[in-house]
């Protein structure tokens, strides 16, 4: 008996060793072939790795096979998250959800974070906030910025809003830092504003740049009408059609870009 479960355990460390050969080497045929003889030798692991060579590849039908086989026989949190954001990722709500509270409720933030967004997506914006917030509490800036969105949108909570966008923004997110300027704009604080469009645009969000050009000519145009209007008091003159004014509203544009990405979200 002791002889068997020493060999069995040689056997287990040597299919180990082949994988992480095969892998490494970028042979996923090799690799898939001792993974499988590693499933039926019960190597914990290898269903999950199985499942990651099959997504790397796009193939998506197989990976998720196989991450559900983790999560049932293995309970892998891991396992819990992929299955359940392959779903998520094919709007399979109902089937994403169950995946991932199992890795949410084990403090994994990317569920958190998913489902977050699944449930506002469906209108349950109580279970949004909770999940955002458990996510958000780890430091997830895409977390933060969809509370920012949600603070903003559903409970006109003005500081709430500004509060968790710029939690995202201190960590460099270019649409919470797009967001917190719009907001900024909109209570008349221009200043603010634009420090965190200048934010933006030093991340690469070239819409910040066009929006910052456009508060800076009405400013410029509105102290041009103001002089021109005091000009006009201090001669008795009446004022003339300011040719400068503009009645366009400055509208703040989101960059173009996947929140998900943050997280960290694979």
């Amino acid at each position: 008996m002791t002889t068997n479960i020493r060999d069995l355990t040689l056997i287990r460390i040597l299919l180990e060793i082949l994988v992480e050969i095969e892998t490494n080497r970028g042979n996923n045929s090799a690799a898939i072939r001792y993974l499988r003889i590693a499933v039926v030798y019960g190597v914990k692991g290898a269903l999950f790795k199985l499942g990651i060579i099959y997504y790397n590849t796009e193939n998506l039908n197989l990976a998720l096979y196989y991450f559900k086989l983790a999560s049932e026989k293995e309970g892998c949190i891991n396992s819990h998250y992929y299955a359940g954001y392959i779903y998520y990722k094919n709007k399979e709500y109902n089937n994403a959800i169950p995946y991932l509270k199992l890795s949410a409720d084990q403090g994994c933030k990317k569920s958190q974070w998913c489902l977050g967004y699944i449930y506002e997506e469906i209108g349950d914006i109580d279970n949004a906030i909770r999940y955002l917030k458990l996510a958000a509490a780890q430091g997830c800036k895409g977390s933060q910025c969809y509370l920012g969105m949600i603070f903003d949108k559903y409970k006109g909570c003005i500081d709430k809003s500004k509060q968790y966008y710029r939690y995202a923004a201190e960590q460099g997110c270019p649409i919470a830092q797009c967001h917190l300027a719009n907001i900024y704009n909109r209570t008349n604080d221009t200043e603010n504003a634009l420090y965190y469009l200048k934010l933006a645009v030093e991340q690469g969000c070239k819409a910040s740049q066009e929006i910052i050009d456009s508060i800076q000519k009405t400013q410029s145009n509105e102290t041009i009408s103001l002089k021109r209007k005091r000009e006009a008091s201090d001669t008795g003159a009446e004022p003339t059609e300011d040719i400068y004014s503009s009645d366009d509203d400055t509208v703040l544009i989101i960059c173009d870009s996947d929140i998900e990405s943050d997280n960290d979200s694979k």
